[in-house]
Parts: structure tokens; C-alpha cells; sequence
């Protein structure tokens, strides 16, 4: 079989290892789980765009190199420092993790003598730093909190929601009564609002029952909570947002540019690890991450995403 371009070539080597039609968890599950192989469509095309995105800058920068063997650690050096400026800090370690694996299912697929790419040494660049990446402190929080407090809008039990269960704005403006089950102490996000469609159980903490309770004796009608969409319920928080200064006297809005409900669910990702494992990082790195886990899940994400752990838990 001929595989032309570069590209093709880490296609050819990532299906060798690609199982779409089963997640990791069923995998384990069923008892056929394998390390090193890939599960789900979303993991799959993860590897796949770092893939093209490498093959490209290869193409257009060192048109000689045809064959995976024929890279080296300084053309995965050279592409990170070429495009760092314009990645965040989470998505160049999302790059650097995906290259190691490519690296090894490349050995798999044309020799492990000959494939070597991986530097565990690689050298970080500065990237840009992501609004993202800033959680709202808690401090912020109340004071945002106690200027809604009038509020007759939605936004004000979105702000709540994100804060008390982690869930993003469009998660928040599609949620239904009955997805909140008291009984059960869980919050259902459907696929209808979820990123990447994917569904998940969020608990609900023994602390935040009691204002489900009152929210869902607010809304005794089955069906969705709000009829306001996900951008005007964001604006809305944002303009409180406008009007709210922290400690220092600077407004939120500028402290927390172009993000909102991402450094409110990135607040509640560190109550929650705080929660699981106490205010400090394990010293296991493994016990860290199982609780990180625990979390991730709640907040929508998959297992093991060590750069989202960055993103979220910096200590």
C-alpha cells in the first residue's frame, strides 16, 4: 500500500489504533480495553487535527521531508515555536501529549528503529495567555453575586447554576425541570446544550439543595427552565459584570475580558478538587489525577486530560 503525503501517513497510523465505535469507559467495561489505542470520534479527531496541523507546516517549511522517518525532534521544536504565539498554554501541551502518542503508533506502524520524533525535552515557548485560564475568585463572586441581587433576570440563576454545578451557559439556557432531580441529588445535561453533544450526570452538593429546591418551586412547569438564549443570558452577566468592582476597584469586566461563565465553572472546578482531595495537590501525582477525573467528568470532559488540569487546577 502506497501512502503518499505525511499527512496520510499519521492517518494510516492513528487508524491502526482508532476505535470510534466504543468509548474508554465501555471499553473497561467489557474487558477489551487497551492501552494505547483511541476511543471515541472526538479523541480521534483530536490526533487527527494535531496531525494535519504538523503535516502542513511540514509541507509548507521542509517540502524534502516525505516519510515519517525522515522527521526529527528539531522539526517538532521548530513547528511549536512557530505557532506557540498563537496557541494557548493548554492546547501546546495538548499538542506536545498528542505528538509523543503519534511518535509511538508511528513506531507501530513503520519500525520503531526508524520513527523518532518525541522529545520528552521539549522546550515550552511563551504562548498567549487565555482569558480562559483565570477563575473568577470567590471573593469576585459574592461581590458579582450581591450586585444581581435585585435582578428580575434569568442571568441571576445562571450566574447561580454555573457556580453551584459547573455547567456552561449553553448547558444552562437548555436545561428543563425535570432534568434537576432532587431525590437523586443530580443535575441531567442533555445532549441538546452539552458540547460536542455529549451527555453527563452532574451531582448536586448537599449545600446547593436547597437552592435547587427553591429554584425548582420558582418553575413548577415541566419543560425548560428560561426561554432566553445562552448569548443573551452571557451579555447579561456581563453588563452586571460592567457595574461590579473587585477590592481594588477594578470592574470585572475588565479583569475578566471576553470570558464569563468559563472562570465561574473554572471557580467551581477548584471548590471541587479542594473538595476531593483537600486544599492542597496530592503529593501521588496518580491520586491527583483520579480525583481531577472525578471533576472532569462533572464539568463535561473526558479522562486523563492532563492539560485541562493545568488549565483549571494551577495549584
Amino acid at each position: 500500500m502506497l501512502i503518499r503525503s505525511i499527512k496520510q501517513q499519521f492517518n494510516y497510523a492513528i487508524g491502526k489504533a482508532s476505535r470510534t465505535g466504543q468509548s474508554k469507559h465501555s471499553a473497561k467495561a467489557a474487558g477489551t480495553y487497551k492501552p494505547g489505542e483511541l476511543y471515541g470520534n472526538e479523541t480521534v479527531t483530536a490526533y487527527r487535527d494535531t496531525a494535519k496541523n504538523f503535516s502542513k507546516w511540514l509541507s509548507h517549511n521542509h517540502p524534502e521531508i516525505t516519510k515519517v522517518t525522515e522527521i526529527t525532534p528539531d522539526h517538532v521544536q521548530s513547528w511549536i515555536d512557530d505557532r506557540s504565539e498563537n496557541w494557548t498554554k493548554a492546547t501546546l501541551e495538548n499538542h506536545i501529549t498528542r505528538i509523543k502518542y503519534l511518535e509511538q503508533q508511528a513506531q507501530k506502524a513503520f519500525g520503531k528503529d526508524k520513527v523518532h520524533f518525541y522529545d520528552k525535552d521539549i522546550k515550552r515557548p511563551e504562548t498567549k495567555e487565555a482569558a480562559r485560564d483565570k477563575a473568577m475568585s470567590h471573593e469576585d463572586f459574592l461581590k458579582l453575586r450581591e450586585r444581581m441581587e435585585n435582578s428580575r433576570s434569568f442571568a441571576k440563576d445562571a450566574l447561580e447554576i454555573a457556580y453551584r454545578a459547573g455547567l456552561r451557559i449553553d448547558e444552562i439556557a437548555h436545561l428543563r425541570r425535570e432534568d434537576i432531580d432532587l431525590e437523586k441529588k443530580t443535575i441531567f445535561v442533555s445532549t441538546e446544550g452539552a458540547k460536542n453533544g455529549k451527555e453527563r450526570s452532574v451531582p448536586i452538593r448537599d449545600k446547593d439543595l436547597e437552592y435547587f429546591k427553591e429554584l425548582l418551586d420558582r418553575h413548577p412547569q415541566e419543560g425548560y427552565l428560561t426561554t432566553v438564549q445562552a448569548k443573551s443570558i452571557d451579555k447579561a452577566i456581563r453588563r452586571y459584570m460592567a457595574d461590579t468592582r473587585d477590592e481594588k476597584g477594578q470592574l470585572l469586566s475588565e479583569k475578566y475580558p471576553r470570558e464569563t461563565a468559563h472562570t465561574i465553572r473554572k471557580l467551581y472546578a477548584t471548590e471541587r478538587m479542594q473538595e476531593e482531595r483537600g486544599s492542597e495537590p496530592l503529593p501521588d501525582k496518580k491520586e491527583e489525577m483520579k480525583c481531577w477525573d472525578r471533576v472532569s467528568h462533572e464539568l463535561g470532559h473526558g479522562d486523563g486530560r492532563e492539560a485541562l488540569y493545568k488549565v483549571y487546577c494551577k495549584g
